[in-house]
């Protein structure tokens, strides 16, 4: 699952078949069916049957993002109401330059792919490739009970064995986004300039450096190392780690120190005669 926000989430279904079976179960129309039936109902891009000018005849309702999540005692017909009104003020995506249009050789194109495709029911293919169900080519996807929750814009996807899975980009995009790499190598390159110069200057002014090269050497490195560590850019995840004191990496089993000297040591000491070979 993905949502076009702030937050990029991947979710795994429980025994959810592997890659290899899902390529070899989409063959099966049966399988297909449970896929489509599970796209009917968790991701959702229709109103009614109603197109882009048709929806734009509902009001939207002001400050969505602000407001209580309807009642859990609210019935089937209050909640499917809540909901369209909710995808009509917050998944209607209107294209402009300030948000997703991109100049592309000469011509602004949508980096969401609007408008998207219609489809008077949902589909799923033995490729992978997939679709929901929508009349109105500006809606875009959604869930109904993240819907309810959030009250935000946002965007599913399944991912299964179609091309932008398969090749991988929107997997890797998806994890890009949530880790929040440094895309630019500017900033560090800036960052160690700047400790150069001022490394540098110090050496200038303190002639003891230079009668020891490895001192001012280690000076050089640990200046820079200093820089990158307390300047570089931070992921919200990493952040939000350290905060929590989760630590900086997650491990599957427990590690024990392993003093390789020592045991090779104590090895010679149990079995001299293993010296001799």
């Amino acid at each position: 699952m993905q949502s076009n926000g702030p937050h990029y989430k991947l979710l795994w279904l429980k025994d959810a078949p592997s890659a290899s079976v899902m390529q070899m179960a989409l063959n099966d129309e049966r399988f297909r069916q449970r896929v489509t039936e599970f796209i009917k109902c968790t991701i959702h891009t229709d109103i009614d049957n109603k197109t882009s000018e048709e929806i734009m005849q509902i009001t939207k309702r002001q400050a969505v993002s602000y407001s209580r999540p309807i009642s859990s005692d609210a019935t089937t017909e209050e909640y499917e109401t809540e909901e369209k009104i909710l995808a009509r003020t917050i998944q209607y995506h209107k294209c402009n330059t300030a948000t997703c249009l991109q100049l592309n050789n000469g011509r602004y194109q949508c980096k969401r792919k609007a408008p998207f495709a219609i489809s008077p029911h949902e589909w799923v293919n033995s490729d992978g490739e997939w679709g929901p169900k929508r009349f109105c080519p500006n809606l875009n996807n959604w869930n109904p009970w993240i819907m309810h929750c959030i009250r935000a814009n946002h965007d599913v996807k399944s991912i299964m064995n179609g091309g932008e899975t398969s090749s991988c980009v929107l997997v890797l995009y998806t994890t890009n986004y949530a880790f929040k790499k440094q895309n630019r190598s500017g900033n560090a390159s800036a960052l160690i300039a700047e400790r150069l110069a001022f490394h540098q200057k110090k050496q200038s002014e303190d002639s003891t450096d230079v009668d020891d090269p490895q001192y001012y050497n280690k000076q050089l490195l640990q200046r820079c190392a200093n820089a990158l560590l307390t300047q570089r850019e931070f992921s919200r995840a990493e952040i939000v780690s350290y905060l929590m004191g989760w630590g900086d990496r997650f491990e599957s089993h427990d590690y024990l120190a392993f003093y390789m000297n020592s045991a090779i040591l104590a090895v010679k000491r149990a079995y001299p005669h293993l010296m001799q070979r």
